[in-house]
């Protein structure tokens, strides 16, 4: 994993129906218009995503949800 961020994306006018109309998981999406980074870490070891999202996710449900469903994959 390159970075882990947590940042803001505001899409106006043409680029909000675009990328509406998109899903990340598909590949690459519509730029956003406007965008500012809350924090940005660097170089961080794949492993350390999981600590971060149990710190930033409160609900346990939630987050067993989205485990449960990266294992399907």
């Amino acid at each position: 994993m390159q970075h882990l961020d947590l940042a803001i994306n505001v899409y106006a006018e043409e680029d909000r129906s675009k990328r509406f109309k998109e899903s990340l998981q598909f590949g690459k999406v519509q730029d956003a218009t406007f965008r500012t980074h809350l924090f940005r870490i660097e170089a961080i070891p794949f492993v350390s995503l999981f600590s971060f999202c149990e710190m930033f996710l409160q609900s346990r449900v939630l987050l067993s949800e989205w485990l449960t469903d990266l294992m399907k994959r």
